[in-house]
């Protein structure tokens, strides 16, 4: 049963991280595949350079709203469109169509070096002019035609039928940080209530660092790939805010693992740390993510449990290992209510 169930957590969280990319993995096929049958009667140049043009323009999204996304992509296309024409045009003239390639080249890598990745489709239009000068002379109106049939194809499938907002994976990210908490620390509750039935727990806190740095780095992917070119501090705080809410999550977590691994502590405070960690799964579920903000409900009931928990109502001496283990416990819930009020703060 315990392997199903992490078997079934890991099947969500790997959906989670990468759903966007498969997307992105399925559009390019398609874009691929129709402008493909789409140009099978025209020429075969010309349909292998509309499906190269497509593969091109599927990967050159780059903007900080749909419409700069928009334009990048059309923009790429007739600038192709520009660049194949002139590659035709001087396709008897080796020594001017190189002259031309080296200027081309030295734009294409001036700009990707010192301009940033956004500047990255001039790369891919000096790929196109290579291939167009190593290709037979396709006619130039069934080339325009792949062009035309190409950038048609990509826009429609990007934008309109596969639209994909990148600021709204930031946000599916800090919904996952608070899923995988959530089920860690449900599985944290049934080990106590079941001592026995601690392999789930420990399964997903050794898995949890790997997935908040995958998370950590998705996040700067997409601030750095997409959105940056300008800055967005709104954007920024956010990103930063995910990262140390993880970390404040992890200590919790190895205060947790101490208190299943040693065993140590009275059955007394053990019910004590069940109630307090009963109010913070309820923070963690309760709690939603939207419009780049997130709304922390049923702070206040985990703040008053653990100001109780605080207090030590039950037998405790720091100088033993259990009373360690329980004064951690508590720091780590207090590390995370102080970054969740702030949070709160920055919200308001």
């Amino acid at each position: 049963m315990v392997e199903i169930k992490y078997s079934i957590a890991r099947l969500s969280l790997w959906w989670h991280q990468r759903q966007n990319q498969l997307i992105q993995a399925i559009k390019a096929f398609l874009i691929i595949a129709i402008t493909w049958l789409l140009l099978v009667e025209i020429d075969p140049y010309a349909q292998i350079i509309g499906t190269l043009v497509g593969s091109f323009l599927s990967l050159l999204r780059f903007g900080r709203s749909r419409q700069e996304q928009f334009f990048t992509v059309l923009y790429s296309a007739m600038a192709m469109i520009v660049v194949a024409t002139l590659a035709l045009e001087l396709y008897s003239i080796p020594w001017l169509s190189g002259a031309v390639l080296v200027v081309l080249v030295f734009i294409a890598f001036f700009l990707r070096r010192f301009g940033g990745r956004f500047f990255l489709p001039p790369l891919f239009v000096i790929l196109l002019y290579l291939v167009i000068e190593m290709m037979p002379k396709p006619p130039l109106l069934a080339l325009w035609l792949a062009f035309a049939v190409a950038a048609a194809v990509a826009l429609i499938l990007i934008f309109f039928i596969f639209p994909i907002d990148d600021r709204k994976q930031i946000q599916s990210n800090m919904k996952i940080l608070f899923d995988i908490a959530s089920k860690i620390s449900d599985s944290f509750l049934m080990s106590v209530k079941n001592k026995s039935e601690n392999r789930l727990f420990f399964e997903l806190q050794r898995n949890y660092t790997k997935v908040v740095l995958s998370l950590h780095s998705d996040n700067l992917r997409v601030l750095n790939e997409f959105l940056l070119l300008e800055r967005d501090d709104k954007l920024e705080n956010f990103c930063n805010y995910h990262y140390r809410i993880a970390k404040t999550f992890a200590m919790l977590f190895e205060s947790c693992g101490q208190l299943l691994t040693y065993h140590q502590a009275s059955v007394e405070a053990c019910g004590y740390v069940v109630k307090v960690m009963e109010c913070f799964s309820t923070v963690l579920q309760s709690s939603k993510v939207q419009r780049m903000s997130l709304c922390i409900t049923n702070l206040g009931v985990l703040k008053k449990q653990h100001e109780i928990f605080r207090q030590y109502p039950f037998e405790i001496d720091l100088t033993l290992p259990d009373s360690v283990h329980i004064f951690n416990f508590s720091l780590g819930i207090e590390r995370v209510i102080e970054t969740l009020t702030l949070w709160e703060k920055e919200c308001e």
